[in-house]
């Protein structure tokens, strides 16, 4: 919920009633492994972690068990589902997984901000408002919208969905991101990389650099859109240590990577991990050293979709993110 609307007072001292707690009770922030409840309330020696929602569904247990795996088991918590509709599979799921149930009155309105958590930060035009974050540290929405060609409304309504997340801070009339690791979550969370992957091929070429300039040549000679991502156009846009045992790679579809694996053959060497472009992630790639690699938007995108296991490289990219995009106006 988010903290400077007026009614999170009004629903914090709902719970606060319905759960019976101390009056001087106040919701405190809590993370664990960038996993955020809804809300937290500590109570002497009592934790209280709850999702508040208007219609229950599995994916707000899902949360709740996340959050209970992380937690140290010897604290005294409640983990607690909060919401105006149960439907009946959630509440026999919830008696299993040892979640309380807490059913909230009709006329308490959350709606507002349960779509703002559920829209994606990570579609096409809404990860360039992100992106150009990132850039500018500190811009107007107006300024995010003329220099990414979006309208105004769109550049609002997106920036509204990350201050409700607690992603982005807004000081007068600039904004700014205030949460780096939560942007990343979100991304890993709406987009995982893996979703997009045709297949792996072990090529007959040992060394990446050779195998990414030799696809890349490659492609090009055949006319065949292609650009490698994550890693690979990380390493080449901050010069980072990354993995050397594989290269990322999109495609636009599952036949042009299946004429890829039949012409190139395999052998022992490098690993060609191929995607498939769910956008256009071709037209604003760019040649470094001799590889099609994908813009720095899109990179940033794809490494914060392989999960914690490409966090320190993200947070890496983000930190030289304005010296990256500098020639990308």
């Amino acid at each position: 919920m988010n903290k400077k609307d007026p009614k999170y007072d009004e629903i914090s001292s709902l719970l606060i009633s319905l759960l019976g707690l101390s009056k001087k009770v106040r919701p405190e922030p809590m993370e664990l492994m960038g996993v955020r409840p809804g809300v937290v309330f500590q109570d002497g020696n009592r934790l209280y972690v709850l999702e508040v929602v208007n219609t229950a569904s599995v994916e707000n247990l899902s949360r709740l068990v996340l959050f209970q795996r992380l937690m140290d088991k010897r604290r005294n918590t409640h983990f607690i589902l909060a919401a105006k509709v149960m439907p009946t599979s959630v509440l026999k799921i919830a008696d299993k997984v040892g979640v309380e149930i807490v059913n909230l009155p009709r006329g308490i309105s959350i709606a507002q901000e349960r779509e703002a958590h559920r829209a994606k930060l990570t579609t096409e035009k809404a990860w360039r408002v992100s992106s150009r974050l990132l850039k500018e540290k500190q811009c107007s929405i107006r300024h995010i919208a003329l220099k990414e060609g979006l309208s105004y409304g769109w550049a609002h309504a997106v920036v509204k969905r990350m201050l409700t997340r607690g992603i982005a801070l807004q000081k007068g009339n600039l904004v700014e991101i205030a949460d780096v690791n939560a942007l990343l979550d979100a991304a890993a969370w709406e987009r995982p990389l893996a979703d997009l992957r045709l297949g792996t091929v072990k090529s007959p070429i040992k060394g990446s650099y050779e195998a990414a300039e030799t696809l890349t040549r490659t492609a090009k000679e055949w006319n065949m859109p292609l650009s490698f991502t994550a890693y690979t156009a990380a390493s080449l846009y901050v010069g980072y240590g990354a993995r050397h045992d594989a290269v990322y790679c999109y495609v636009s579809n599952r036949d042009a990577y299946l004429e890829l694996k039949r012409e190139l053959g395999e052998g022992r060497g490098i690993e060609i991990i191929y995607y498939s472009a769910d956008r256009d992630v071709f037209t604003q790639s760019r040649i470094k050293e001799g590889i099609q690699v994908t813009s720095p938007d899109q990179t940033l995108l794809d490494l914060a979709g392989l999960g914690y296991s490409a966090r320190d490289f993200a947070l890496e990219m983000v930190k030289r993110y304005a010296s990256i995009t500098e020639d990308n106006e």
